[in-house]
């Protein structure tokens, strides 16, 4: 079931608290183009306004604007996690949660929050894993099967099934479920 319109009195309010909320926020037009960010979207990737999207993620261009166009047309929906550039050419995983902007039938863009993953469930430096290997337990204990984890991540999911092989063996599981449970008790989620 869609969810209701904004009530009219908060409608006027809505686009300058996107603007503000410390989340960064952003808009693509239907080419991939950047069209639109909040402030915290440009304190994280800098003022990229009209630079299309691949000049922003650090994925290959190709397979960027392969992704972008499934989004686009409603053929792959969900959040997704991608390692965003810094203006300093620095390297951040974000967490993307985007939808399509419609106008009338005709789909006009994309707007999207980009949350930083280091903001949640952060890896413990005591930790027996690596970082990708945490990277990919998140998303086990998220329930995400090895095909989402591979897409998410942009890895093979013979590359996930490694990794989730060696992270039962760290954490001395036989299963995901256990390794998940494991993790909790032990605090690493």
């Amino acid at each position: 079931m869609p969810s209701e319109p904004v009530p009219s009195e908060y409608a006027d309010s809505l686009p300058n608290a996107i603007a503000d909320v410390n989340v960064p926020a952003y808009v693509l037009d239907e080419s991939g183009h950047v069209r639109w960010m909040n402030d915290a979207a440009q304190s994280m990737v800098g003022d990229v306004i009209g630079a299309p999207l691949v000049d922003v993620v650090d994925v290959d261009p190709a397979v960027a604007r392969a992704i972008f166009g499934r989004r686009l047309s409603g053929r792959e929906e969900g959040d997704h996690s991608v390692m965003i550039l810094g203006p300093d050419g620095s390297r951040r995983r974000v967490e993307i949660s985007s939808v399509r902007l419609v106008r009338g039938h005709r789909v006009v863009g994309m707007f999207g929050l980009a949350v930083p993953q280091d903001r949640k469930r952060a890896r413990d430096d005591a930790s027996p894993l690596t970082e990708r290997q945490h990277e990919v337990l998140l998303l086990l204990a998220d329930g995400a099967s090895t095909e989402a984890i591979a897409k998410r991540l942009f890895l093979s999911e013979q590359t996930v099934r490694n990794h989730v092989r060696h992270i039962l063996r760290r954490l001395e599981c036989h299963s995901r479920l256990a390794a998940v449970a494991t993790a909790r008790e032990r605090g690493l989620l």
